[in-house]
């Protein structure tokens, strides 16, 4: 085991990627197809289809603002930092007031949001219906501190993406369909890691990890 992880518990809170995985409504289907295998091959190879935009991912800003930042151009202080959760029912949408109930500490960089969406909704109900976020709350992430936000709904918002705009203007990543944020501690700093691959483009699959002091 890696020293950065010693006495810590490793908690992953990404979601499976593969042919089951939902694509957003109107992109193209992901689809993983075999093009070698072992017994035939002597080899496993695959070739892959669809968009980034699929599964546990990470937006950065020039998904939505033109000539913006775009994951290549992140710098590694969007790779992780300290790490802060809030709960709400997955009947409500994230407003201001959630937050001033448990408020982040200062230098917090990742404000992950948990209404359980991700189990509730199943795949055929993950992308209607789900919490969006409030002006107020939007203003407030939009002019804090924070390098990120996290959510375990496929988006912060609907048309015309009032959250997004706002949100990746202000020079933030979104991590969008994260999954098991039940996993780590209300209201308790912990660190997070969520390394993007360096790929040219607005958004790109990430495997967020938090490390949380161990035992839980």
């Amino acid at each position: 085991m890696l020293s950065l992880f010693a006495e810590k518990k490793v908690i992953d809170l990404s979601r499976p990627i593969t042919d089951e995985t939902p694509s957003y409504p109107g992109d193209p289907p992901l689809q993983i197809t075999s093009i070698a295998r072992v017994p035939e091959d002597g080899y496993q190879l695959e070739q892959w289809s669809g968009t980034f935009h699929t599964g546990t991912h990470m937006d950065a800003p020039g998904h939505f603002v033109d000539e913006g930042a775009l994951i290549i151009d992140l710098d590694s202080s969007y790779w992780g930092g300290s790490a802060w959760k809030i709960r709400i029912p997955h009947d409500t949408n994230p407003d201001l007031a959630h937050l001033e109930a448990c408020p982040p500490p200062p230098d917090t960089a990742f404000l992950l949001i948990e209404t359980g969406w991700d189990h509730i909704a199943g795949p055929n109900g993950y992308f209607s219906g789900h919490p969006v976020w409030t002006p107020d709350l939007i203003a407030w992430l939009a002019a804090s501190t924070l390098k990120g936000i996290g959510i375990d709904t496929p988006s912060p918002d609907e048309n015309p993406y009032p959250a997004h705009k706002a949100v990746l203007a202000s020079g933030k990543v979104l991590l969008e369909g994260m999954s098991d944020l039940s996993r780590v501690p209300t209201g308790i700093p912990f660190s997070l890691l969520c390394i993007p691959l360096p790929v040219l483009a607005g958004a790109i699959w990430v495997r967020p990890l938090a490390l949380v002091d161990a035992p839980v």
